[in-house]
C-alpha cells in the first residue's frame, strides 16, 4: 500500500494556500484596475457630454474646452466638425487642421462612440470619440496614469498582505511542524528502533498540547518496554542455567545409567557363559545318567539270567 508523507502534505498544503491567496489578490487587483478604469472612461464620457452641451454657446466654449482639458488625466480636447477639421481645440497649433482618420467618420456616420488606444507625444493614450450637436465630434484623449498609480498603490498594499499572509502561513507551517509533524516523525524513528531491539534513546519534546501528552505516553510505553525487555533476559539466564544444570545433571545421569547398563551387559554376558557351562555339566551328567541306567539295566537283566539259571539248576538236583 502506497503511503504519503504527512510532511510533503502540510508542506503541499501550505505552498498551495499561498498560491490561491497570491492569485486571488492578483485577480482582485486586476479586477479593481478594470472597475477603475471603466469608472475612468465613465467620467470622460460625462466630460465629452458636457462639452457637446456647450457647443451652442460659442461665448464661453473656447474658455469651457480650456478648462475641461485640465481636468484630470486629460491630455487634450479637440471638436471636429464634419469633413474632420479641428476648429475648437485645447492644442492651438492644431487649430484648423484636417484629422483624417476613418473611426472618426465611422462615429459621424453610426453616432455611436467609440473608445481607442492613441499614441500622443510618444505615450501611450486612450482616445475618446464622441458623436456631438450638429455633426460634430468630439475628441478626448485622456491617460489612466492615475489609475495605474492608484493601482500601483493598491497592489504594494495587496502585496504587503500577501508577503504578511505569507510569513504568518510561514510561521504557522514552522509550528505545524515543530509541534506535530516533528514529534510524529521522532515517533516513527523510535518505532524502527524499537524494531531492531534498541529502547535506550528517549523522544525530547516538552509541550502543554495534546502531542507533548502523546509524546510522554510514548516515552512512559519504552520504559515499560526496556523493563520488560530487562525482566525476559534476567528470565532468560536463569532459565537457561536451569536448562544448563538439568542438561548437566541428565548427561551424568545418562553417564551413570550407561555405566550400570554396561556393567549389566557384563554380569549378564557372565552369567550366560556360567549358564552354559552348566547346561553343558547337565547335559553331560544327563547323559551319563542315561548310560548308566542302561548299563544297570543290562547288569540286572545278565543277573537275573544268571539267577534263572541258578534256580533251574537247583530244581534239577
Amino acid at each position: 500500500m502506497k503511503r504519503y508523507s504527512l510532511f510533503a502534505i502540510v508542506v503541499l498544503l501550505f505552498f498551495v494556500i499561498i498560491g490561491f491567496s497570491l492569485i486571488s489578490i492578483y485577480s482582485s487587483a486586476e479586477e479593481h484596475k478594470q472597475d477603475l478604469i471603466d469608472r475612468g472612461i465613465e467620467d470622460k464620457i460625462f466630460l465629452a457630454k458636457s462639452i457637446n452641451n456647450s457647443l451652442l454657446s460659442y461665448e464661453t466654449q473656447d474658455f469651457f474646452i480650456n478648462e475641461m482639458a485640465k481636468y484630470k488625466d486629460v491630455e487634450y480636447i479637440q471638436v471636429l466638425d464634419n469633413k474632420g477639421v479641428v476648429y475648437e481645440t485645447s492644442i492651438k497649433q492644431d487649430l484648423g487642421k484636417v484629422i483624417e482618420d476613418k473611426d472618426i467618420f465611422g462615429v459621424r456616420d453610426d453616432g455611436k462612440l467609440i473608445i481607442k488606444n492613441q499614441n500622443f507625444e510618444g505615450k501611450e493614450i486612450k482616445l475618446l470619440i464622441f458623436p456631438g450637436k450638429q455633426n460634430k465630434i468630439i475628441l478626448v484623449g485622456f491617460t489612466v496614469e492615475s489609475i495605474e498609480k492608484y493601482i500601483q498603490v493598491a497592489w504594494d498594499r495587496e502585496l504587503f498582505v500577501a508577503y504578511t499572509i505569507v510569513f504568518f502561513s510561514l510561521f504557522a507551517l514552522i509550528i505545524i511542524l515543530r509541534i506535530i509533524i516533528n514529534p510524529l516523525r521522532e515517533i516513527k524513528l523510535s518505532c524502527e528502533k524499537i524494531k531492531e531491539g534498541k529502547l535506550s534513546e528517549k523522544i525530547k519534546f516538552d509541550s502543554k498540547t495534546e502531542m507533548g501528552e502523546l509524546v510522554g505516553f510514548f516515552n512512559g510505553t519504552i520504559i515499560e518496554l526496556k523493563k520488560s525487555k530487562e525482566r525476559l533476559e534476567k528470565f532468560k539466564k536463569l532459565l537457561e542455567t536451569k536448562v544448563e544444570q538439568k542438561t548437566k545433571e541428565s548427561k551424568q545421569k545418562a553417564k551413570t545409567l550407561e555405566h550400570q547398563v554396561q556393567k549389566g551387559n557384563k554380569e549378564l554376558r557372565q552369567r550366560i557363559i556360567e549358564l552354559e557351562k552348566f547346561h553343558k555339566l547337565t547335559v553331560g551328567r544327563e547323559l551319563r545318567i542315561i548310560e548308566l541306567k542302561k548299563q544297570n539295566k543290562k547288569l540286572k537283566q545278565e543277573i537275573e539270567k544268571v539267577i534263572s539259571k541258578s534256580k533251574s539248576k537247583n530244581n534239577k538236583l
